[in-house]
């Protein structure tokens, strides 16, 4: 039995080592939202996104890095998004912006390679 959990970390690590690293940022305040909206919406998107041969860093350290960084997280310009991109070596970059027109959303989603 130990043989099988050993092999399985083993295949798993191998697995996430070849995978390229991809950063989704939380998405920026569009028209007629509040940060509260955009928070759910950016955190449903972020749970539900699985881009295939990539891993999805961790949304505490990619805010994390924003934050020491010194940007606000939902008002950055896209040289900021870059930047974050860059040092946490991301292969790709996913932003958005919310919007809300009526009582319906739109999500306007751009992945930077």
């Amino acid at each position: 039995m130990k043989k099988v959990i050993l092999l399985a970390a083993m295949c798993l690590m191998a697995l996430t080592m070849n995978a390229q690293k991809c950063a989704v940022l939380d998405f920026q305040l569009g028209t007629n939202v509040t940060e509260e909206e955009t928070d759910l919406i950016s955190y449903n998107f972020r749970t539900n996104f699985y881009p295939e041969n990539y891993n999805v860093l961790e949304i505490e350290r990619v805010n994390g890095l924003i934050k020491d960084l010194g940007y606000d997280k939902t008002g950055m310009t896209r040289q900021q998004m870059l930047q974050v991109g860059r040092k946490l070596e991301a292969k790709i970059l996913v932003v958005g912006t919310l919007n809300k027109l009526m009582d319906e959303y739109s999500v306007d989603v751009q992945v930077i390679d």
